[in-house]
């Protein structure tokens, strides 16, 4: 899963980055995100800080604002980029943590799909 997570993590990251007008969304962001697969251990933590795009944290431990658990087939879906994959993969994946950093999480996840 690492391999594939990965890949599509660096590719949110591009498509954050491509899109200029996001950068007001997590202006005043400061937030730790953990993307964790509901079979197994680990996953992976995104770190936004300010104007940053955000860094990707392997095996962190630090506390966090927002953790995402879901199946590996389920993560893969939320983060591929695609609308729909998107829309199927949101009524599958739980998502504890603030209401805030919930509603900047699914704008940022919808606002960085490819559009057709």
């Amino acid at each position: 899963m690492a391999d594939g997570l990965a890949r599509l993590l660096d590719g949110f990251c591009e498509r954050l980055e491509k899109k200029a007008f996001l950068k007001r969304l997590t202006r005043d962001w400061d937030s730790r995100v953990r993307i964790s697969p509901a079979e197994g251990e680990g996953g992976v933590t995104l770190i936004f800080a300010r104007d940053r795009i955000p860094m990707v944290a392997w095996g962190d431990t630090d506390p966090v604002n927002l953790v995402i658990t879901g199946g590996e087939r389920d993560l893969v879906q939320l983060l591929s980029g695609n609308e729909w994959d998107l829309l199927h993969a949101q009524q599958k994946v739980a998502a504890r943590g603030a209401i805030r950093d919930q509603l900047k999480w699914e704008a940022l996840l919808r606002l960085t799909c490819a559009t057709n």
